[in-house]
């Protein structure tokens, strides 16, 4: 199992791939993993498309892993937290927080700087 990604965070989808066709594996399947439809499953589901035509392997859709009612009090605790003004983010997790290996050079870089939305090379998109 691996992970990728169609927003600005990386791996993207065709690296992610790329990392078993490179293992040999000549078919794949993927499963998307979004609260919602829209552009970011499209983009991915364009990548396996290149992605396969680039390099002859076969690469299963697997379906769509949607929302799942369990994330109903989840989604409400962060929605009143929003109206009442004290958001409450977790990124204990966060690369930029906590040293991943590999990417310990990403720990405490400030906001503004690769992997926020307000990072300049983010700025020009909508």
């Amino acid at each position: 199992m691996h992970t990728a990604f169609t927003g600005v965070t990386g791996p993207d989808v065709a690296d992610g791939l790329d990392v078993f066709a490179r293992l040999g594996h000549r078919r794949m399947a993927v499963a998307f993993w979004f609260l919602c439809t829209g552009v970011l499953v499209e983009r991915a589901r364009a990548d396996i498309a290149a992605f396969s035509a680039a390099t002859g392997v076969e690469v299963v859709d697997a379906g769509y892993l949607g929302p799942d009612p369990l994330l109903v009090p989840a989604i409400l605790e962060r929605y009143e937290e929003a109206v009442r003004g004290i958001p409450a983010v977790n990124c204990d997790l966060c690369a930029y927080r906590a040293p991943w290996p590999g990417r310990e050079d990403r720990q405490g870089q400030p906001i503004g700087v690769g992997h926020s939305h307000l990072a300049v090379e983010h700025r020009h998109l909508p």
